[in-house]
């Protein structure tokens, strides 16, 4: 699925919002820390902040499973399936599995300072949001407040290198033209006999 202008729109605010407003020096989006994917991720050494964009009512809700639900849907199609016999009922647990609980996960409040949802204004009511976030809008208005929480250092350490890593990356392709394969190969360079300045 590709992206919409406005989620990476929200993106960008995002990396704003750390970068100003929490003065994380090392931001980045789209970076994987754990079994998810971040939209975007900023650190000052020793905080770390997540903020996951929401461009849509449905966007946050596909991220917004309540764990517990899922357990209970799982457990009574495997009850039916016991009964039945009725295999289409392995299609329903797998479709419940591979639901996000992003918003519900208590490893993600625990690595980070603080975990927003940012999204257009009125689009998300505060009741909405889950326990351990806060949400923001377009403007940097904090609609609800998150409460700063201590880390382990070793997360901002975590986050800090994956940042690093994608940004090298990032910078290798597209300013560089290196090619990523089984191994980085890197484009011809010639010098010039003679050197003149840039």
């Amino acid at each position: 699925m590709s992206e919409t202008y406005n989620h990476a729109a929200l993106k960008r605010l995002g990396l704003e919002f750390l970068y100003t407003h929490r003065k994380c020096k090392y931001v980045g989006v789209e970076v994987a820390i754990g079994k998810y994917i971040y939209d975007v991720v900023g650190t000052d050494g020793r905080r770390v902040f997540i903020l996951e964009a929401k461009q849509s009512k449905l966007d946050f809700l596909r991220d917004c499973n309540d764990p517990d639900l899922i357990r209970q849907a799982i457990l009574k199609s495997k009850d039916l399936l016991k009964e039945t016999g009725d295999t289409d009922l392995l299609l329903e647990i797998a479709k419940e599995r591979s639901k996000s609980h992003k918003f519900y996960d208590e490893a993600i409040v625990k690595m980070s300072s603080e975990c927003y949802v940012i999204a257009p204004e009125g689009l998300l009511e505060v009741g909405e949001i889950p326990a351990g976030w806060g949400l923001i809008n377009q403007h940097f208005e904090i609609k609800k407040k998150v409460e700063t929480r201590a880390t382990n250092p070793r997360w901002a350490l975590l986050a800090l290198h994956t940042i690093a890593a994608k940004q090298t990356r990032y910078f290798l392709e597209s300013k560089l033209k290196v090619s990523f394969g089984k191994v980085a190969v890197f484009p011809e360079v010639n010098l010039l006999e003679e050197d003149d300045e840039i």
